[in-house]
């Protein structure tokens, strides 16, 4: 049977990049500082004195049973350069933050942890690196150059679910298409702007079902739970009703964003409807199971399980 799914709104979609003077958006654009709760900042050099590797010490603001101390960012080489990282740091260790952070903070409330990557108004694309060890966060890289968004800075901020796989074999039903091999994303709409590396805990508010590549690219939609307007919003209907026209923003971006590298536009499943929180929940549980299975089965260990 097709998942209940709601439209928030029938808006007309527009074929062009954001503005600034558009008043739906200008909370996206809002220069608010970098906030990480309690954040320490420690430089040392690594190798030679060109090769600099930062420490910054994150407490998480909810304790998760795998933090009870903290989890340190290392900052290994310059930033904006190829050989840039941010590696995640526990109990002076090196560890995944795809394969070592739980996804759940709190199962039962649906509280989940999330893994910023590009923070809101950025246009650095960054990802956490599925084929090196430890999978740290890096600029992707296309034809030797690092990648930005051509279109226009991120709207939200942008990262993924840890603990969580979208299986390119597992052929989604409505789509017809496989899933794109990588960590769920995460599209948070929350009022302040997030860390690169910053882990925090997010609730669910629905989804979108993103065709990208010939691929199912899920995109989750969902806010901190120490946000400043979390109390107020429960799902997709309570984005749009604080928040008019941000929803379809996000989502033309999304379908446009390619068109500003030469290429067509990206199409969206499920009749391109918001899908509700329900849905949301289910995708997170059907992907955390598919990284389940990855990790048992070792598949394409050198290549993914790094």
């Amino acid at each position: 049977m097709r998942p209940e799914a709601f439209v928030v709104s029938l808006f007309t979609l527009r074929p062009k990049a954001p503005t600034l003077n558009n008043a739906a958006l200008s909370r996206y654009f809002n220069p608010l500082p970098f906030f990480i709760n309690k954040v320490r900042g420690k430089t040392s050099y690594v190798g030679s004195p060109s090769v600099v590797s930062k420490r910054l010490t994150i407490r998480l603001s909810h304790q998760s049973v795998y933090n009870k101390d903290t989890v340190e960012l290392q900052e290994q080489g310059q930033p904006n350069s190829l050989e840039y990282r941010i590696f995640f740091v526990h109990n002076q260790k090196r560890i995944s933050p795809w394969h070592d952070i739980p996804l759940f903070h709190n199962e039962k409330e649906h509280i989940l942890n999330f893994v910023n990557e590009i923070p809101r108004g950025q246009t650095g694309k960054f990802e956490i690196a599925t084929k090196e060890k430890f999978n740290p966060i890096r600029q992707d890289v296309k034809n030797g150059v690092l990648r930005f968004y051509k279109y226009g800075p991120s709207l939200i901020n942008y990262g993924a679910f840890p603990q969580t796989w979208e299986d390119p074999e597992v052929v989604d039903r409505e789509t017809g298409l496989g899933g794109d091999n990588d960590p769920l994303d995460v599209l948070e709409v929350g009022s302040e702007v997030l860390k690169t590396g910053g882990v925090y805990q997010v609730k669910p508010l629905g989804a979108l079902a993103l065709i990208d590549g010939g691929e199912t690219d899920w995109k989750i939609f969902a806010i901190r739970v120490d946000d400043k307007d979390s109390s107020k919003i429960r799902d997709l209907e309570d984005v749009e009703r604080l928040f008019p026209g941000v929803l379809d923003q996000v989502k033309d971006w999304f379908r446009l964003y390619k068109t500003a590298e030469g290429k067509g536009e990206n199409k969206y499943g499920y009749g391109g409807q918001y899908l509700d929180r329900e849905m949301a929940v289910k995708v997170i549980k059907e992907c955390h199971e598919a990284w389940k299975k990855l990790r048992t089965e070792k598949m394409s260990t050198e290549t993914q399980l790094v």
